[in-house]
């Protein structure tokens, strides 16, 4: 691991994922204006791909979060489920012994990007034919 500190671990993180959501939506829009299957399947292969990089990118933030506050990440065959287990963090003993450590504010700009609006793709989603 780099010598970042681990807001600048977060923000690159949080950077990454809100690359891969602006890409997401612009491959969502394209997909409804396009007409020829072969390049709706590429469209759907890159949307998937997006969408895997958000989910490996807020995995990589619990990541990096569990390694500064438990000073350990998970290993074994059900690592994930236990760092979300993990990260409860409102009974953790960490956080109890040393709440004013792990209290931060964040402002709006670092705030994780908005939820995707898919209003206005969806029903041209349900015609797609790989979905």
């Amino acid at each position: 691991m780099s010598n970042f500190s681990i807001q600048e671990r977060i923000n690159q993180e949080l950077d990454k994922i809100s690359q891969a959501i602006q890409q997401l939506e612009m491959f969502l829009k394209q997909l409804t204006n396009q007409p020829f299957a072969i390049y709706q399947e590429a469209l759907v292969n890159s949307i998937a791909l997006n969408l895997h990089g958000i989910y490996t990118g807020i995995e990589r933030l619990f990541q990096v979060i569990a390694k500064e506050i438990d000073l350990r990440v998970p290993t074994g065959d059900k690592w994930h489920r236990d760092l979300l287990g993990e990260l409860d963090i409102k009974n953790h003993p960490m956080i109890r012994q040393h709440p004013k450590r792990y209290q931060r504010t964040i402002s709006r700009d670092q705030a994780v990007p908005p939820a995707l609006d898919l209003t206005s793709v969806e029903p041209e989603l349900q015609t797609c034919p790989f979905l």
